[in-house]
């Protein structure tokens, strides 16, 4: 009997790596989101676009994806990002009697059902529907049965491959989206001071958002175009060639589930600095495999002070443990086999 997934998410790596992660699972895998999807794979997409603020096109939006859903006839539904896309698809899901697995993100449950009580209806009716609810931080999971006590909700992480180290060099990698969430310049502030001390260093920034033209500015301001480097958005291929050289990584938001990027960093013998995030310490053990970042301190001269051979094979170990795409595969394959049950037993 043929089985069918239908993805619901953005066009973001972390849904093209989970597609390709599962897609074994099921004899087909048709995508839907706001834009085209990334990913080698020769999967039927679909676009909607929940964008505008005109009240008649979101209904019209909504209408189209409660089509398709009914004409794609997937026997489950997995919904990336708990957001406005997520609210339509689930009512649409729930009315005509569908299973649907979703996965918290991370300022999705975090931050956005405080803001006010629309966002935190929207959020509590997608959680409190869905048949299983995965998240990937302790944290995160904490968050959601607050906010829908008594759901189905597990850990699963992204899953990564594990990424070799290389020959290191004198570089600080930082490849979080340039967006104020992601805190850049505060990064590059670090850095400014760290370079102080470290005058042969670079710090490589990868990435895209509305903040670029701004940071590119301060580096400019702080003279120091010759040692920042901004490349953009990277293919996976170049974006694993960077951890394999960097020596150093950084990622402090002020808001995080689990990375896959410090996962990657982790796997590939860089010294993390993160963030002082509830998530940090269920990864790092701060001076040992890497520096959950204080207040008022340069965590990237602290980090340079740990030893990074046994740091590189703690974390390896870590990875290894914990965090590879085999082990995220038969997590899943676990929550779809029960949601499959469940539904055959209400049959």
């Amino acid at each position: 009997m043929s089985r069918k997934l239908l993805v619901i998410g953005s066009n973001s790596p972390h849904v093209s790596r989970y597609i390709n992660l599962v897609k074994d699972l099921f004899d087909e895998v048709v995508y839907v989101g706001e834009s085209t999807l990334e990913i080698d794979l020769p999967i039927r997409q679909h676009l909607i676009n929940f964008r505008s603020v005109n009240p008649f096109l979101l209904l019209r939006s909504s209408k189209k994806l409660g089509e398709i859903i009914q004409k794609e006839n997937p026997d489950l539904t997995h919904i990336q990002q708990v957001n406005r896309v997520a609210f339509a698809a689930a009512r649409h899901l729930v009315r005509q009697g569908r299973k649907y697995v979703v996965t918290a993100w991370g300022s999705d449950v975090l931050i956005a059902p405080h803001r006010n009580r629309f966002y935190k209806k929207i959020t509590n009716f997608v959680l409190n529907h869905a048949a299983f609810v995965t998240a990937d931080s302790e944290h995160m999971i904490q968050a959601i049965e607050q906010l829908s006590p008594g759901i189905r909700c597990e850990l699963v992480y992204f899953g990564i491959e594990p990424i070799l180290p290389g020959a290191k060099e004198k570089i600080v990698y930082s490849n979080r989206s340039l967006k104020e969430l992601y805190n850049i310049g505060q990064v590059i502030d670090e850095f400014a001071e760290f370079h102080k001390q470290n005058p042969d260093w670079k710090l490589v920034i990868a990435g895209q958002g509305n903040q670029e033209d701004m940071l590119r500015k301060k580096v400019v301001q702080g003279q120091l175009s010759d040692h920042v480097i901004f490349i953009g958005w990277l293919s996976s291929e170049n974006n694993c060639s960077w951890y394999k050289k960097a020596t150093l990584y950084i990622s402090i938001p002020s808001s995080d589930g689990t990375s896959v990027s410090l996962l990657e960093a982790m796997s590939a013998g860089c010294i993390p600095v993160v963030s002082d995030l509830p998530v940090a310490y269920e990864w790092i053990t701060d001076g040992e495999n890497g520096v959950i970042k204080k207040a008022g301190e340069n965590a990237l001269l602290r980090a340079l002070k740990l030893d990074p051979e046994k740091l590189t094979i703690r974390n390896a170990d870590i990875i290894n443990s914990r965090a590879t795409g085999s082990i995220t595969k038969q997590k899943f394959k676990s929550i779809f086999e029960q949601v499959a049950h469940a539904s055959a037993g209400k049959k």
